[in-house]
Formats: structure tokens, sequence, C-alpha cells
């Protein structure tokens, strides 16, 4: 069977349990400790699971119980700090929720961190593996709609949280090409938060990527709008999309709308072998 690895979570909130269910879908994972807080809901989510560890205090977790995989599940302002603790503690795979941080210096810290130690760090966009997604990058891939020119997403929801899954989206249904340029315009008038962090009303962005392709992302936060137009443009067709379907349209018109189911993330778990720290 290989190597088995010892998980550990800390936060056991709400995402928690997507994590939760990563390592016990796996048989190569097992989840030897939780890490919150809140005692009442560090309980409840351990007693669901039979995890045997649990612990308000995440240095005395990880000194421990000594994980191999650590999964970050707090809020955002915690996250870089404690995937550099988990890194420095000896975790050979740390898994962090989004946003990295509020500023660049957290998320490079982590990163030299993880590429000096030999560390698998991976910041946790689970939305890329939608069935709508999927779908729109298996018909980009075989040239439906020929090189996509332009791709426009608005939505509601704040840069740091909903933004970056878009924008990580685009890139994964583009085949996970590099940014070249970006150009953007932020208003924040009153005083927004979102899970701790700023957030503004407006965001308009442009982000060119390497192969020609511009992606205009459009957030608006105002109340009661959650209005959703995802689209890829390209010299032979059009694909409208959102997290569910893809339609694809072109000179024969709308065609059927497509839904790929994909693993996702315990796909590419299952094929981690995280070096010797």
């Amino acid at each position: 069977m290989g190597e088995t690895y010892r998980a550990a979570i800390i936060g056991t909130g709400g995402i928690a349990r997507t994590h939760a269910g990563y390592y016990m879908a796996n048989e190569r994972v097992e989840i030897v400790a939780g890490c919150d807080i809140s005692d009442e809901r560090l309980t409840a989510f351990c007693d669901e699971r039979e995890i045997e560890g649990r612990y308000a205090d995440h240095e005395r977790m990880l000194a421990e119980v000594q994980p191999d995989i650590v999964s970050v599940c707090t809020w955002n302002g915690t996250h870089m700090p404690l995937s550099i603790a988990a890194m420095e503690a000896g975790a050979r795979a740390v898994v962090s929720e989004k946003p990295m941080s509020d500023e660049l210096g957290g998320p490079m810290d982590a990163v030299a961190l993880a590429q000096e130690r030999g560390v698998y760090f991976v910041v946790h966009h689970q939305t890329r593996f939608s069935p709508g997604y999927n779908a729109a990058r298996k018909l980009v891939a075989e040239g439906a709609i020929g090189a996509p020119v332009g791709i426009h997403m608005h939505s509601g929801g704040g840069l740091l949280n909903i933004g970056s899954h878009l924008i990580d989206a685009v890139r994964f249904i583009l085949g996970e090409p590099a940014w070249e340029y970006v150009v953007g315009w932020i208003q924040r008038d009153t005083d927004r938060f979102e899970r701790g962090s700023f957030c503004e009303e407006k965001t308009h962005a442009l982000v060119g990527f390497a192969g020609g392709h511009e992606l205009v992302v459009s957030l608006d936060m105002v109340d009661g709008v959650k209005h959703k137009h995802f689209q890829l443009v390209g010299p032979d067709g059009v694909i409208n999309f959102d997290r569910e379907q893809a339609t694809l349209i072109d000179a024969d018109g709308a065609h059927e709308s497509l839904s790929i189911e994909q693993a996702g993330y315990l796909d590419e778990r299952a094929r981690w072998k995280p070096s010797a720290s």
C-alpha cells in the first residue's frame, strides 16, 4: 500500500469537514489530532470522527503529535503563522485555507521555508474541481472555441475570499498559464470585513496570462447582489459556465450543457510522496 501519513487539523469549523473528508477517504492517511480554541467545537468534530488527539494549543499539538500533514482551517489572519509553525515543527505537507495572507510578507516567507525544507505547501482552492469548471477545461483543451482571447467573471464576494477562487479557477481551466500583468481598481468606502480581513465594495481587475489570454474580474459586494456571469470567448465560439455546468455556443448554436465530476484534491493527495524534512 505504500507509506502512510499522520494528519492533524488546526481549526475545526466548517471547512475542516472538507479537509477531514479527504483524509478519511484515503487509506494512506490517518487523522491523529485536531486543534481549536473552542472546546465545544473541537469535541464535536473529534467525537464524530473518532479522533483521539485534542488540543487547544497548536504549538503543543505540533510538538507532541509530530504530524506528517497539517491542514490549517482557521480564519484569514492566522493562515501564514500557523503554516510556518507547522513547517518549523517538521510537517512534510501543509494545506492552508485561502487567502494566504492579507499582505505579501507572510506568503513569501512561507513559500521560501517550504522550498528550503522540501515541504509540500498547498493553498486550498477546492472549487477548481467543480463539475462546471472541469467541463469548461475540457472544452478549452479540445479547442472548442480556439485559443480563448477573453474571459469575464462577475460575482458577489470579496477579492481575498471569492476573487482568489475565481482567478485560480481560470488558471485551472486554461491549463495553469503563468500571469504576465495585472491592472486593478478597488473601492472601499465603508468599514467592511470578511472573515477577519478588509473587504472592498467593488473590485475590477484585468489579468494577462501567457498565451494571450486576458481575464476581466468584477466583484461587487453590494448587499443582496449575488449575480454571477462567467464566460470564455475565443475566435470560434463562446463558453458560458459556472460551478455546475458549461455550455458551448458556436456556429452550430448552443450545445448541450456539460458537467464533469472529478475527485480533485483527493486524487492529487493520493499521489503525494512528501520528502523527509
